[in-house]
């Protein structure tokens, strides 16, 4: 348990450097770029965030599973899918161009698709290699790759903004997940493999399915849950206005994100090799635990918001208008997102599809009762009325959890693949 503990606090203070770090450029990106630039990166990030999952088909999670002499096999294989839906994602997107550009009201063009569909392939073979990093628990090198991220990300950003790059944001963007990919393969040469074994074609797929289909699914529905006001708000408010909620989402969910899925590596990597009554324990263990240290970095982030507000400037006042209630919705990503892969991890992805599905429908519904009478609303009631779906959301989510968990613990069954 201690070596528990230590890896998710080395794992925690790497993500809050890297925040730390990321944080630094906010004053320099409220200057140099305009809400309506950051609104149509948003978009772009939406777009990298759905394409990732589609091409990995979350055998990234699949990876966390297997047993360690297959795990580099695995892993090889899982890139060469990975690469294959790259060239379907991009046949796929040419054919299907007209459709999104009617859903984000704009056009896009080529060079647009391009570095989606390319920060899509960089993230999920970041996302393979974290993997394996994870399940051979070298969490130091998951820190580094992060750190180097948010160091190239922070530099462009202002960098590019000082000289007025027309697309600052988007280099600098993919230009990080592009180092973190490259420090994590770089690291990755050195692992010594042996003793390696492979999965014969028919039972990998056999062992992998759920990931493909009922985890990939569910991841889908999630992202596009998450980003689905950044897409949408546009219309029902203005491109200005989305730029503003996306950049306050970033200051606050991206690091909470951040810090989820690193407890979530290490939680699954515990999970995986415990027997199913410890396993209940240490979810418990683990959900307080965030609880009361999610509930002091929130606390005492509304303490410091005065001191933000002032360096905001005058187009951005907005900001200042919902970064409160923004950070309060972080409290269930840190404290629910972080176990949400125990769904996968006992074969119970179907039930993962029914909580992502219900939040998904949640946030739509709200989305379309703002679009009915937007008249009546201003952006701080759009994000109230959103963080509270989400909560519901968060709540039934860690409802279906605990009472699959404690189920599990009674039957007894430590089979980390049980069939849903």
């Amino acid at each position: 348990m201690n070596d528990y503990v230590r890896n998710i606090a080395n794992l925690f203070s790497g993500n809050i450097a890297a925040q730390l770090i990321a944080f630094s450029a906010l004053p320099f990106l409220t200057i140099f770029y305009t809400p309506d630039e950051v609104g149509k990166i948003g978009i772009a990030i939406a777009g990298i965030a759905i394409t990732s999952v589609l091409m990995v088909l979350r055998l990234d999670i699949f990876l966390l599973t297997v047993e360690k002499p297959f795990l580099f096999t695995s892993a090889s294989t899982a890139m060469k899918i990975t690469l294959l839906q790259f060239f379907v994602l991009a046949v796929i997107c040419y054919l299907s161009a007209p459709f999104f550009e009617e859903l984000v009201g704009r056009r896009i063009s080529p060079l647009e698709y391009g570095a989606i569909l390319v920060g899509g392939l960089i993230a999920s073979l970041a996302l393979i290699f974290n993997s394996i990093f994870c399940r051979l628990r070298e969490f130091g090198v998951i820190i580094k790759s992060t750190i180097w991220k948010s160091i190239v990300l922070a530099s462009l950003q202002i960098g590019l903004g000082i000289i007025g790059f027309a697309k600052g944001l988007w280099v600098a963007e993919l230009s990080s997940r592009t180092a973190q990919l490259v420090t994590l393969y770089v690291y990755g040469g050195r692992i010594r493999k042996s003793n390696l074994k492979a999965y014969g074609c028919a039972e990998f797929f056999e062992n992998a399915k759920p990931f493909m289909i009922h985890t990939t699914f569910a991841s889908l529905i999630s992202t596009f849950a998450l980003f689905l006001p950044v897409i949408v708000l546009p219309s029902i408010l203005t491109i200005e206005l989305a730029g503003i909620y996306f950049l306050t989402t970033q200051l606050v969910h991206t690091p909470s994100s951040m810090l989820s899925q690193s407890v979530s590596k290490v939680f699954s990597t515990e999970f995986v090799d415990s027997s199913s009554r410890d396993s209940k324990g240490l979810f418990y263990r683990t959900f307080f635990g965030l609880f009361l240290i999610s509930g002091v970095i929130i606390f005492a982030g509304l303490i410091l918001l005065p001191l933000i507000s002032n360096l905001i400037p005058e187009q951005w006042q907005e900001l200042n208008n919902i970064l409160d209630i923004v950070l309060i919705s972080a409290w269930p990503i840190l404290c629910v997102s972080s176990l949400s892969q125990s769904f996968n991890l006992i074969g119970k992805q179907k039930y993962l599809i029914v909580s992502e599905v219900t939040k998904l429908i949640l946030i739509a519904s709200c989305l379309i009762y703002l679009g009915l009478n937007e008249d009546n609303f201003d952006l701080r009631d759009a994000v109230i009325a959103l963080v509270m779906c989400s909560y519901v959301g968060y709540i039934i989510q860690f409802t279906l959890m605990m009472t699959l968990i404690s189920q599990r613990s009674k039957t007894g069954s430590c089979a980390a693949h049980e069939k849903s």
